[in-house]
């Protein structure tokens, strides 16, 4: 699914609210997810500035993981110069869906994965689906190709 978005132009960006000194370990683990011989696309990885206690009780104790993410997208949004520099945004938790609402995602295009790998839009808009089905029915028509310029 991500190389097709990726190959029809879109770039990604990683976003963790891991700390900073997790970094070779969630690059590690970002390079090695694989399915159908497939891996993920290079892109930055965002990771909190913060030691790894600070971090972890923010997301795992203080379950408020969405306080970094919306402060480092924020930041990242301010980069550009346009409105709304962030196409889509895909997460596994509700907070996921906190995050990009608050940086201006489209419900429509925020894509929730559970894990058993379904895919669902946050708006539920649409019924479930699997990576597989996007990637090969839908994704041109979610991620439509973007011209070269």
């Amino acid at each position: 699914l991500y190389t097709r978005i990726k190959s029809n132009g879109y770039n990604l960006v990683y976003l963790s609210s891991r700390a900073i000194g997790q970094a070779t370990s969630t690059k590690t683990y970002l390079k090695r997810v694989e399915q159908d011989h497939k891996v993920l696309p290079d892109g930055p990885v965002l990771l909190a500035p913060e030691s790894t206690l600070v971090a972890f009780r923010r997301e795992v104790i203080e379950r408020r993981p969405e306080e970094f993410k919306i402060a480092a997208l924020s930041d990242l949004k301010q980069l550009f110069h346009t409105e709304d520099p962030f196409f889509a945004g895909f997460g596994n938790r509700e907070t996921d869906t906190k995050t990009y609402r608050a940086v201006g995602i489209d419900d429509s295009r925020i894509i929730i994965i559970d894990p058993w790998g379904t895919v669902k839009r946050s708006d539920r808009i649409v019924h479930e689906r699997s990576y597989e089905c996007i990637s090969q029915e839908t994704v041109d028509s979610i991620f439509p190709p973007i011209p070269l310029e």
